[in-house]
């Protein structure tokens, strides 16, 4: 059994189990005080014996003084009474060392005179030992009043020790109510972060889909003029070809993960040039500025040439008809620039932040309509090629998107936007 992969979902479990163990064992400390108090024969001891032989002692030798020798009635019973009771002294007397050690006063010096006195009925032993007994009754109610401190102090720490385990498995038990709710939350987020990108996935290939099904049915209707030239049917039946090959890789539902959420690339090497010549032809109002040298990257053509698409169909959409779009291809050092620009009416500043979000349509995407997610998907796809997409406003007005990729053939890499750039990352990628 792999307890490191236990560990995480058995922790509560086991926080719970300590916190009950800690508790009951404060509990059972706390209650063994208790116990130890109800069933300590201190605890239950009482000094009214010794108030008892005080009483008896001191009648006995007013009685004495006022008839010495001729005990009554009464005077016999006391004298019986307390007899027994002092040949009783183990169960009548209890704790009585604890009592002596608390004054001067003996029971034993109280017994032999009261012997002494109760024998010819003597009022002066008689009044010594009332005397004596007084003092051990005092000695009686001070070690009493000590018993009860006793007690109480240990009543405080019951209630103390009792507080301590309360609080203790509150806090713990508080703890485990956070843990458990951080736990729900974080999984009902990642439910929620997971059916959102579903929701992303699904409607990011049914936007990318809508562009190859257009080209396939116009294809196919210009494929039935007999008047095109052979030339123009092999442009036409090339067009077929790479929109089928895109709604192959679009309609595998099983890719789509891999295709919009993270990106899979194939890359080869190639020269930019000839991808963009092939992107843009055809495309009415495109004018295409490339550089007379090859600028060669490793990149993922078909990705590629969807970012070029998305940009080109947004510049397209909302520059006014009569107005160009112009496509350039720049190098830069250790970079290839790729710049779509249009003339149309830019791009508010409050929007831009979010211009990559999927779904987010600004104000000039309510007019024209869509879903929002073209720059979404082409951020995508850049980023995953170690690129990035940066929005700039040109002093005469519009947009100009431009892809910044690694040339070269090291394959895809993190690069940083040049310090002046506005750089916009998704928010959800």
């Amino acid at each position: 059994m792999n307890f490191r992969r236990l560990a995480p979902s058995l922790w509560p479990l086991i926080s719970a189990m300590m916190a009950g163990l800690t508790a009951a064992g404060l509990v059972l400390l706390a209650f063994d005080s208790s116990l130890q108090a109800t069933f300590d024969s201190r605890i239950s001891w009482s000094n009214h014996a010794y108030q008892q032989l005080n009483y008896h002692l001191g009648e006995l030798a007013l009685a004495a003084t006022r008839t010495p020798g001729q005990p009554d009635a009464a005077s016999r019973e006391r004298i019986e009474i307390l007899r027994s009771s002092l040949d009783n002294r183990a169960q009548e007397f209890r704790q009585v060392q604890q009592v002596e050690a608390r004054g001067p006063a003996r029971l034993d010096r109280i017994e032999q005179l009261f012997r002494q006195g109760s024998d010819r009925f003597d009022p002066r032993p008689l009044t010594q030992a009332f005397r004596e007994s007084n003092h051990l009754t005092v000695q009686a109610r001070d070690h009493l009043h000590a018993l009860r401190m006793e007690l109480s102090q240990q009543l405080l720490r019951l209630r103390l020790l009792l507080v301590l385990a309360g609080g203790l498995t509150i806090t713990v038990s508080l703890g485990l109510f956070t843990r458990a709710w951080a736990a729900w939350r974080f999984e009902q987020q990642g439910r929620a972060r997971t059916e959102q990108l579903q929701r992303e996935i699904h409607a990011m290939a049914s936007h990318e889909m809508r562009r190859p099904l257009q080209q396939l049915i116009l294809a196919a209707n210009l494929l039935e003029d007999e008047r095109l030239s052979e030339q123009q049917r092999r442009l036409l039946l090339e067009r077929l070809i790479r929109a089928t090959e895109q709604l192959r890789d679009l309609s595998d539902l099983n890719r789509l993960q891999e295709v919009y959420a993270e990106p899979r690339l194939a890359t080869r090497v190639i020269d930019l040039r000839e991808l963009l010549a092939r992107a843009t032809r055809g495309a009415a109002r495109v004018q295409l500025t490339l550089t007379a040298t090859p600028v060669v990257a490793e990149v993922d053509p078909a990705r590629l040439e969807q970012v070029i698409a998305n940009l080109l169909d947004n510049a397209l959409k909302y520059a006014p008809p009569e107005t160009p779009v112009r496509v350039s291809l720049e190098a830069r050092p250790g970079m290839a620039v790729i710049a779509v620009e249009d003339d149309g009416p830019g791009i508010p500043e409050v929007e831009r932040a979010r211009l990559f979000e999927p779904f987010f349509r600004g104000s000039r995407q309510t007019q024209a309509g869509g879903l929002g997610l073209g720059l979404a998907i082409a951020q995508r796809f850049v980023k995953a090629h170690g690129g990035y997409i940066t929005l700039r406003e040109p002093p005469a007005g519009g947009s100009r998107f431009e892809v910044w990729l690694p040339t070269g053939s090291a394959g895809a890499r993190r690069s940083r936007a040049p310090r002046g750039h506005s750089t916009h990352e998704p928010l959800s990628s």
